[in-house]
């Protein structure tokens, strides 16, 4: 997952991802990638709470994050969940966005937060044609805009990608002191974490 801007619960909503995978029996690998680090201060903290999580972690450099995703790949029943740095052409990180099959694109509504979303999405179809964009509103802010902007943005976003559901960022969610998810997060956001994996991630085809 990755946005141009800054804030758009990027890492909070790939955690809440491989939680969700895990559950429904996935083999998930979950990789930190970014300067921050948010996700490794929360492994850090599950690991001195004991805390037993349902996926592999891995907080990996950008120079050995190549390596690491090429032995993952040998395992092709593993699903690897990657926090991205924010492109730009850094040899490091672009070999790592060269790699992706998939690019979620966390947003929000609004000009604020379409504007970055939509250059990003633009950036990554011109350097990496191949992989699937998948935009997903991270609140619903969409209450606010008038019926015909939104069908407008959401327009716009059909143009370069696919526009996954809403997930609405509960307040559990904005507080999380380690890589644990409380149930009730989970349960809020299945189905709309069943319709990304569903339609977008694991696409099920039905036979008419």
């Amino acid at each position: 997952m990755s946005n141009f801007k800054g804030g758009s619960g990027a890492t909070t909503l790939l955690l809440l991802l491989a939680h969700y995978l895990a559950n429904i029996g996935k083999k998930v690998v979950l990789i930190d990638t970014t300067l921050d680090q948010h996700l490794t201060r929360l492994h850090d903290r599950s690991v001195l709470l004991e805390e037993q999580l349902p996926f592999e972690f891995f907080s990996s450099s950008l120079s050995k994050v190549q390596m690491l995703i090429q032995r993952l790949n040998h395992d092709q029943a593993h699903t690897v969940l990657i926090d991205l740095p924010q492109f730009s052409f850094d040899a490091d990180i672009f070999a790592i966005y060269k790699k992706l099959s998939i690019i979620i694109i966390p947003f929000q509504y609004g000009m604020l937060g379409l504007g970055p979303t939509i250059r990003f999405a633009i950036t990554a179809n011109r350097v990496i044609p191949k992989a699937k964009l998948i935009f997903l509103p991270n609140q619903l802010f969409a209450n606010y805009l008038d019926a015909d902007l939104l069908a407008e943005q959401q327009n716009a976003l059909r143009l370069i990608g696919q526009l996954s559901t809403s997930i609405d960022l509960l307040s559990g969610l904005m507080q999380l002191a380690s890589m644990h998810i409380p149930p009730i997060c989970l349960i809020s956001s299945a189905a709309s974490l069943e319709l990304l994996i569903n339609q977008y991630i694991f696409p099920i085809n039905y036979s008419p």
